[in-house]
């Protein structure tokens, strides 16, 4: 478990904003966010074990997480050098927070729905999308070394602003720009919603991908669009295993089972407990009947995505 590419590390399961796409309410078995305690005792045991992978933080709001500050002044003290993604709708950014943009091995995964108001109408209460790209700015002038990197969750409404994303982009000078297509999971399924899905094979849809290509390459930008994006790989076959820490401890084998808890991190024998469970489920194309209820595997292909059941 602690040689894995990655673990996800859920800070907080609250969020500022209401958004209709997320089902993050519908899942989780707890509300509130990891303790402090809890918070270092998992850092800890991370170190001991010699973790060397990257550390993704999401499913919440991290900005309102109320440890933030805390857990970025351990990693400024500690000479072990861990490495995180943490992702953030950028509302609550606190610009004069230093400490926030100068470490290096954190990087900030901003996802913005919209570049307008309009955008976001009907679909997210609670953003101000000017706010969030004034917050943009400003860390940036202030802190141009600042790691982060941009996300665009594109949906009907706001296509007609992806230039302007990608314009921002480099603007910023953000080296790192994706694009995501609005996906809707089975079980929050509303023919609302179903109407927000691009159809990607649209001519016009095609022709804003190749203008926003040419911008890119001009300008050194790495830009993922969902074309251009690799298929999710199984990680039985890749091995590309990222387990999830829960706000309460408790560990999912891997980010497609969240349902399938094994354990609480402050338990010695976690490690060999997931171990066991991944030498069942290797066995290159031949997946086991564990892996093969694995929501990435399942939803390869589909629009509309099974919600992770737990």
């Amino acid at each position: 478990m602690w040689h894995c590419n990655s673990i996800f590390l859920n800070l907080t399961n609250l969020c500022n904003v209401r958004c209709k796409k997320c089902i993050t309410p519908l899942i989780v078995q707890k509300r509130g966010e990891l303790s402090k305690n809890m918070l270092f005792t998992i850092m800890r045991i991370l170190e001991a074990n010699g973790f060397s992978g990257l550390i993704r933080c999401g499913l919440g709001e991290n900005l309102i997480y109320s440890y933030l500050e805390e857990l970025f002044r351990f990693l400024s003290a500690n000479t072990k050098k861990f490495r995180f993604d943490i992702l953030t709708n950028g509302l609550a950014f606190n610009v004069n927070k230093e400490i926030y943009f100068t470490n290096q091995a954190v990087r900030w995964g901003i996802t913005l729905d919209g570049m307008e108001q309009d955008d976001v109408e009907d679909l997210q209460y609670g953003l101000d999308v000017d706010r969030v790209k004034n917050n943009l700015f400003q860390i940036r002038k202030k802190f141009p070394s600042c790691n982060m990197y941009l996300n665009y969750t594109l949906h009907n409404k706001n296509m007609q602003h992806l230039s302007d994303f990608v314009k921002m982009g480099i603007t910023l000078g953000v080296k790192q720009l994706f694009v995501t297509p609005l996906k809707v999971f089975e079980n929050n399924y509303t023919e609302f919603l179903a109407e927000y899905i691009p159809d990607l094979s649209l001519p016009s849809t095609i022709s804003i991908f190749s203008k926003i290509k040419h911008m890119a390459i001009q300008h050194g930008v790495r830009l993922l669009l969902p074309e251009n994006s690799y298929s999710p790989e199984p990680c039985a076959v890749s091995g590309k295993y990222s387990p999830v820490i829960d706000i309460d401890g408790k560990v999912s084998f891997c980010s497609g089972q969240e349902s399938a808890r094994i354990g609480n991190v402050t338990n010695p024998d976690i490690a060999s407990i997931w171990e066991k469970l991944r030498k069942k489920t290797d066995g290159g194309e031949k997946l086991s009947k564990f892996c093969s209820n694995c929501v990435t595997i399942k939803n390869q292909s589909k629009t509309i995505f099974e919600m992770p059941k737990l």
